[in-house]
């Protein structure tokens, strides 16, 4: 039913403006009400009346135009699009900032229309080209969810901004819905995924280790052989011969020599080519993460909903970390993990749009490094160094904050090595910092520095950047601690690989301890099960070597025998010797390649506590 802006006391001389509003919802039903009520069948032309158009001429149009055969309700739907079209059209001249009193007036005028669909169009307009609409609209839109869902996109946000409940009902969903997509599925369960480049990196590193074998099998004895902490004593003591130069040694040529049949029977026929990352050839071949991200209804959906607004993105990181700390579970799952997953999957999913909500996070930098490395298939010294200094600002932050909070007096805590993160805190209570943000500055108090480790915990436990840090560690071990013959306590890359690794364990107890620190590698992994390890590998290696030395010798020798009997006795003498030799010297060919599964049963086991 098309109405007039306002009418009548009495409702029926059609005169206008004094005394009532407009016949806008239940204005007008109450006003028909009253008029069909008091005056009966004769009240329909009553009713026509307090609606007509305040203009002398109206009368006399719509007369001809009932003439014509065009009904009333034509006539007026003709208006009132005409009349909306022109005032869409300076609403749109009008400049958001210069004209801002003018497009509250219009909209405070034109708000009660937002609920009619033929008029709907004017305040949704003006609310568009405002750039903040008034608290008490937004409060009205929150309320009324029909509404809600014809808002402008922009004008959503700042509901969203204004009522975090309706975020929250709108934002779950999402966020639950991401664990069913296949290729968090797919993720999660790869924990192989990064395997093939460590293979990779283990054969190329072999054809290095081989050309120097000669010079380091030559140099003068004593050096590594003597050294107690050489992994060739701890695998096999005395079986290899040493090696003056710091990378040489019996576990070397070993190693050099035994590379290239050790692990070669789980790559395949597939060798490699050239990768970007910081060992050619290791990039993952295959979907990429960003692919990934680009193909997620749920990850564009949620970046949808963010668009500028870093409040609503906070708020949807909350999401995931409470949906991620609080889940029943006892241990963390593809289901658990999939939070994980989708925080940092939306996070460079904004990055890739140059979005600026993402230079507040402050796990930004974590996230985009451990992509990188991601998409390369390894993490590069350059990655490491970055990943080094992020957790280095984060100590030294708290350590000022802990000076800051005792009056300036110095205390430092934990060593100042070169490796970042070799400091031990006290835990804290979350509590200290009741209402400090996890995302950057604030007012967070002492604890704020600290909180970001639950953060970085979290973009740490996505499967493909623990499974990244995983396959970084094997690759270190066969480098810098087979390789080279030092301990993994000595090598600061692969300590700062199992912190981060740690990290992503231990983060859901902080969260929900409310206690965070930055954990030290599990003790049993650093100084137990990695030179353990390394002392298989190496052992098995000189196995290899000293099988293919033996074999060779064997085939040496039947070449000798088939010769001698060639030249002495009967030619078919000679042929049978030679044929009942040659199975001997077969025979002797080394281990398998998968031996050192039954070298690691054959281990003595220490007795239970």
């Amino acid at each position: 039913m098309a109405a007039s802006p306002t009418r009548g006391g009495a409702g029926t001389d059609g005169s206008g403006g004094a005394g009532r509003g407009p016949l806008i919802g239940g204005e007008g039903k109450d006003m028909v009400h009253e008029i069909m009520a008091a005056a009966g069948p004769g009240g329909i032309a009553q009713v026509q009346e307090a609606c007509l158009m305040p203009f002398p001429l109206v009368r006399h149009l719509l007369g001809m135009l009932e003439i014509m055969d065009v009904t009333r309700l034509e006539a007026h739907r003709a208006v009132l699009q005409r009349a909306k079209e022109r005032l869409l059209a300076r609403v749109a001249a009008l400049d958001s900032r210069a004209d801002k009193a003018r497009l509250e007036r219009l909209l405070a005028a034109s708000f009660m229309y937002v609920g009619m669909v033929d008029m709907r169009e004017v305040p949704l307009t003006v609310m568009e080209r405002l750039e903040r609409v008034p608290a008490q609209h937004l409060k009205q839109l929150a309320s009324d969810p029909d509404v809600f869902k014809i808002l402008p996109p922009g004008v959503q946000r700042q509901v969203w901004e204004y009522d975090k409940n309706l975020l929250q009902n709108d934002a779950l969903p999402l966020v639950g819905a991401y664990k069913y997509e296949t290729a968090t599925y797919m993720r999660a369960l790869a924990a192989d995924e990064f395997l093939p480049a460590v293979l990779v990196e283990a054969q190329r590193l072999a054809v290095t280790l081989t050309s120097a074998t000669p010079s380091s099998s030559a140099a003068a004895p004593g050096g590594s052989a003597a050294d107690p902490d050489s992994l060739v004593g701890l695998g096999s003591s005395g079986r290899g011969k040493g090696g003056a130069k710091p990378r040489g040694g019996a576990g070397v040529a070993a190693a050099a020599a035994a590379a290239r049949v050790a692990g070669s029977h789980l790559l395949g026929s597939s060798g490699g080519g050239s990768g970007s990352g910081g060992v050619p050839g290791s990039a993952v071949v295959g979907i990429t993460r960003k692919i990934l991200r680009k193909g997620s209804r749920i990850t564009q959906a949620l970046k949808g909903m963010v668009g500028s607004s870093p409040k609503i993105y906070t708020q949807i990181v909350e999401l995931c970390t409470v949906k991620f700390r609080d889940a029943e579970s006892l241990y963390v799952g593809v289901r658990e993990c999939s939070y994980a997953a989708l925080r940092a999957q939306l996070l460079m999913a904004l990055h890739d749009d140059n979005n600026q909500v993402v230079a507040k996070d402050r796990c930004h930098e974590l996230a985009w490094t451990l992509d990188a490395g991601i998409r390369n298939g390894c993490l590069s010294d350059k990655h490491l160094e970055k990943l080094g200094s992020f957790f280095a600002e984060i100590v030294e932050a708290a350590e000022e904050a802990d000076n800051l909070a005792l009056g300036g007096s110095k205390r430092r805590r934990g060593a100042s090595g070169a490796l970042p993160g070799r400091f031990s805190k006290d835990p804290r209570d979350e509590a200290e910092s009741a209402g400090a943000g996890g995302h950057g500055g604030g007012a967070g108090g002492v604890v704020e520095p600290l909180r970001v480790l639950g953060d970085a915990g979290l973009v740490l436990r996505d499967p493909s950047a623990l499974h990244l840090l995983a396959a970084q560690a094997l690759s270190l071990l066969q480098s810098e601690v087979v390789a080279a013959e030092r301990l993994p306590r000595d090598v600061p890359d692969l300590v700062l690989v199992l912190r981060l690794m740690q990290l992503a364990v231990d983060c859901r107890t902080m969260m929900r301890d409310g206690r965070y620190r930055y954990p030290d590698p599990d003790p049993e992994v650093l100084h137990d099960l990695l030179p353990l390890a390394a002392a298989l590998q190496v052992d098995h290696y000189i196995a290899t070597v000293e099988a293919a030395a033996t074999a060779a010798k064997a085939a040496a020798g039947t070449a000798t025998g088939m010769a001698a009997g060639s030249a002495g006795a009967a030619p078919g003498a000679g042929a049978v010797g030679g044929s009942a030799a040659a199975p001997a010297g077969t025979a002797q060919v080394g281990p398998e390649a998968n031996a050192i599964v039954d070298e690691v049963e054959d281990l003595p086991r220490a007795p239970k506590q």
